[in-house]
């Protein structure tokens, strides 16, 4: 049994998986929504502003848009304290019950294999990191 699966409590469980960038001290994210997890699994994804972002990723559909949730800024807040010292890291959030849960941070996501639907998006992604060159030399 996962931790997700533990942690589904009622109906209002939803994953947030937040891709967050740093660029000198500059914090640019992509807000992930995972809807219906354990049925019909759909996903949207929106910026940092949420604003929606229409694209599918891996088998999930596209879920509609949705109106941003009472505990966006604690999402956002949470995400830069836990991402702070990396270029970019997955910050990953389940929310149930009221509670917002930190669930892990990510540095591969699906290990590089799952392709955008289209190249504009993923271009778009690859502009928000932008690696501190020369920090190992």
């Amino acid at each position: 049994m996962t931790v997700e699966e533990l942690l589904k409590i009622d109906d209002t469980f939803i994953e947030y998986k937040v891709y967050s960038f740093w660029q000198n001290n500059n914090y640019k994210s992509i807000i992930r929504v995972i809807h219906d997890r354990f049925g019909n699994k759909t996903s949207s994804f929106y910026d940092q502003n949420w604003n929606y972002i229409k694209l599918k990723y891996q088998k999930d559909d596209i879920h509609e848009p949705i109106e941003k949730p009472a505990i966006f800024e604690e999402l956002i807040k949470n995400s830069m304290i836990l991402s702070r010292d990396f270029d970019h890291v997955r910050v990953d959030f389940m929310y149930t019950n009221g509670k917002l849960y930190f669930g892990e941070l990510t540095f591969a996501d699906t290990s590089g294999f799952v392709k955008f639907d289209s190249r504009e998006i993923d271009e778009y992604f690859g502009s928000l990191w932008v690696q501190n060159v020369g920090i190992y030399e």
